[in-house]
């Protein structure tokens, strides 16, 4: 892998796993405060059930933000590959123009070998992106799943706070 791109790689991991982190981190500490809240009462159309639904959602939620990052680090094990494979690429198609025979850890190949190398290249290359793109698309369904029970989780906590006084 280039140099900037190991860079740019080790950045991004690096800025999105703190963040992933940071609200896992938010979303268990507001699960525990709301969960010492939480008093004992019959489950019916009344603020505590509201309050226990809001509970749960905030469960959910935060189950879904750690599969989250535990399949987080798969994209960039992939996205790593992909680099190699283009750097990898770029040499072979620079010796195979130049007609120059090139020696890689997989062994000595002439120009001929060279085209069919980058031929299977390009093949791993289109199976791995299509690999990334269906896993880039389950994280933001996960991203996604995961906001929208932590709003509704929230607005159940409000809600519960303001149906109190009135329930009584």
């Amino acid at each position: 892998m280039s140099d900037r791109a190991t860079q740019s790689y080790e950045y991004y991991k690096d800025l999105q796993q703190r963040a992933e982190y940071l609200l896992v981190g938010i979303v268990a500490a507001s699960a525990a405060f709301f969960w010492k809240s939480q008093e004992p009462a019959k489950i019916a159309l009344n603020p505590p059930t509201l309050h226990l639904f809001g509970l749960l959602l905030l469960f959910a939620s935060l189950l879904i933000a750690l599969h989250r990052l535990h399949v987080m680090p798969t994209i960039f094990v992939w996205m790593a590959r992909r680099h190699d494979i283009n750097d990898e690429r770029a040499t072979l198609v620079r010796a195979s123009t130049e007609g120059k025979d090139i020696v890689a850890s997989y062994g000595r190949l002439e120009p001929h070998e060279q085209v069919s190398r980058i031929h299977s290249l390009d093949a791993e290359s289109s199976s791995l992106l299509k690999k990334m793109d269906a896993l880039n698309a389950r994280i933001n369904r996960l991203y996604h799943w995961r906001n929208t029970l932590l709003i509704i989780a929230y607005l159940c906590f409000i809600a519960e706070r303001i149906w109190t006084p009135y329930y009584h």
